[in-house]
């Protein structure tokens, strides 16, 4: 594919890849910027914010940073004055709680990884598409229409697959599966 060209596979919400679309570059970031305020617009409505101590996988730990940074010092700063070495030596006591730091805790601390796993992490797509899918096969197949939309409104294209629609394979998958389907999210 050209240096110029990149390519653009749109899949259903259930994974079906309905087309490859061949997109100028530019023309692929005018679909991210406009694609943006959509997904601003979703994370208001189901509260899955973009971009916020929430949405982050990992964290930086503050005391973590504090004790490799402390431990840094002690191990390269000959010429520290006593009375910072010996704050820095209290701090990696209570970190470690014990009586005494040894050189070996002194060269762990030194290398401590500071960002850690944000356990209440959930990716804003995941937490949109887990509220549509509450609301059964229906409720993701308005989801995915709604983007569908938010693509043609938002990118004008000039050649679509005969077949491609808002809401392509919506009846035959209500058939297939019925309105009621519960929908399972691993």
């Amino acid at each position: 594919m050209s240096r110029h060209l990149v390519a653009l596979t749109v899949t259903t919400l259930l994974g079906v890849a309905v087309g490859v679309f061949v997109l100028w570059k530019g023309i692929q970031r005018r679909r991210s910027r406009t694609s943006h305020g959509t997904q601003q617009q979703l994370a208001k409505e189901f509260q899955a914010p973009i971009g916020s101590e929430e949405g982050l996988r990992l964290l930086e730990d503050p005391e973590r940073r504090q004790m490799r940074s402390g431990a840094r010092a002690l191990l390269s700063a000959e010429s520290l004055p006593a009375q910072r070495k010996e704050e820095l030596l209290r701090a990696l006591r209570e970190f470690y709680s014990t009586d005494t730091v040894t050189d070996e805790m002194l060269q762990e601390a030194a290398s401590l990884e500071t960002r850690i796993s944000n356990e209440s992490y959930i990716p804003h797509g995941l937490k949109v598409v887990r509220c549509h899918s509450q609301g059964g096969l229906r409720s993701l197949m308005q989801l995915e229409s709604r983007w569908r939309q938010h693509f043609l409104d938002s990118m004008q294209p000039k050649h679509l697959p005969q077949q491609w629609s808002v809401d392509h394979n919506h009846q035959k998958l209500l058939r297939k599966y019925g309105e009621d389907l519960p929908i399972k999210l691993s």
